[in-house]
């Protein structure tokens, strides 16, 4: 699986972000461009992106407090799907994490979403938790979390 360069963004990416998200999740879950930039303002709060030469192929925003971490979003582009954009992003997301003393990093994910799931799992995430009723149409989500001192 091809590695891609990841880079760091700030919330001045926030408008190319907000189309990727839009691109990538239903209406009424897209964030919009300044919910991301008031997000990417707050402490602890990172964007990571994949960039090509027809724009974003990848996204992951996480927020960090203490020692703990929250992945509140990742998306790939359709185009850029099961070409290793996801783990890319994971790997810079979580060394970035684990460089600023971060244990431990959560995140929920659809429990119907197989393929997200499976992603996670690839990338040392576990099931820890469960939220019923977590997603606004009711969707049940899954609590993963993994333990940076057990990956890397």
């Amino acid at each position: 699986m091809r590695v891609w360069p990841v880079d760091a963004v700030g919330p001045e990416a926030a408008r190319a972000l907000s189309d990727l998200h839009e691109a990538c999740f239903p209406s009424g879950e897209a964030w919009s461009a300044p919910n991301i930039r008031n997000l990417l303002a707050m402490p602890g709060c990172c964007a990571w992106v994949v960039a090509t030469h027809d724009g974003l192929a990848g996204l992951v925003i996480a927020r960090k407090a203490l020692d703990e971490a929250e992945i509140l979003t990742l998306c790939v582009a359709p185009d850029y799907r099961r070409r290793g954009v996801a783990q890319s992003l994971l790997k810079r997301m979580s060394e970035s994490m684990k460089h600023a003393k971060v244990e431990k990093i959560f995140l929920e994910v659809r429990a119907d979403n197989a393929a997200a799931r499976t992603l996670y799992t690839s990338a040392g995430y576990s099931r820890c938790g469960f939220r019923a009723n977590y997603y606004s149409d009711g969707s049940n989500a899954i609590v993963m979390c993994a333990n940076l001192s057990d990956s890397l």
